[in-house]
Formats: C-alpha cells, sequence, structure tokens
C-alpha cells in the first residue's frame, strides 16, 4: 500500500474543524471564511473580563451565529464565579446552564481562571475540585448526559 498525504490541492475538499475560536461580534467575516473553506467551529465563551465581553453578551452572540450558521459553527457556553461567595450560586449557574443549552449550547467551558486566579472571600484560590462545584458538575452530568 501507498502511503498517501494530502496536497495544497486538497485543501477545500478536507472537512477541518477549529475547535477553539472566539467569536465576539454578530458580524459574520469568521463564519463566511470557515463556510469558504470548508471550516466547522466551535465557538467558546470564558469568564475573562474586560478582555472579552460579558458572560451573558458572550452567550447571546453564540447562540445567534449558532441558529443563523448551524452548518458552520456550533458554541460552547460557560459561566461565571460572579456570586460565588453568595448562597444560591451553584442553583443559579445551573439555572443558566440549563437556558444555555436549551439555546442549543454544544459544551461547557471551564476556564482556566479557576484554581489560577479567582479568588473566595478569604483570599484563596478557587479550586475545581471545591464542593460548591458539586451541583453543578451533578447537573452536567445527570440532566444533560442523556441530551448527547
Amino acid at each position: 500500500m501507498t502511503e498517501q498525504h494530502y496536497s495544497t490541492e486538497d485543501f477545500i475538499d478536507v472537512l477541518k474543524i477549529d475547535t477553539h475560536a472566539h467569536i465576539n461580534t454578530e458580524g459574520t467575516a469568521m463564519i463566511d471564511e470557515a463556510r469558504a473553506n470548508n471550516f466547522k467551529l466551535i465557538n467558546i465563551a470564558v469568564d475573562v473580563v474586560p478582555e472579552y465581553p460579558p458572560m451573558p453578551e458572550q452567550i447571546r452572540v453564540r447562540s445567534k451565529l449558532y441558529r443563523e450558521n448551524p452548518d458552520v459553527a456550533a458554541y460552547c457556553t460557560s459561566f461565571t464565579l460572579e456570586g460565588w461567595d453568595e448562597p444560591g450560586w451553584a442553583d443559579h449557574v445551573i439555572e443558566q446552564l440549563k437556558e444555555d443549552f436549551e439555546n442549543d449550547a454544544a459544551a461547557v467551558k471551564v476556564w482556566k481562571n479557576i484554581g489560577m486566579e479567582e479568588k473566595d472571600k478569604d483570599g484563596e484560590l478557587i479550586m475545581l475540585d471545591d464542593p460548591q462545584f458539586d451541583p453543578v458538575f451533578q447537573h452536567l452530568s445527570d440532566d444533560l448526559y442523556q441530551v448527547f
């Protein structure tokens, strides 16, 4: 059997998937370019303010781009740690994630700010194994697993 390789002539014919896009605008230039070059995109939301828009705006834009371009742009939701030290934080996050998945989110991004940057009211780093995350991860495991 002869070993075969792709050539530059194959570029358009080969489906490509960019698993880490951050499209923060309703403009479709990147979507149009992806479509023209046979790319699929996963548009990821992250809790990085002020470098990125606030989470609700990111989710709104990503959901809109997906609804208008389901052949090109899936999206990955995320959640903010805003209100971490307040009662009901996990319930709020679960409700937001339910809404995001009802609006066609394909996945959840847990960003590296957890464990590296975000701190609780006592100045301690918030770590991913903190029990406060348990209901959120349990929800994702129990309720959303059936979606896939």
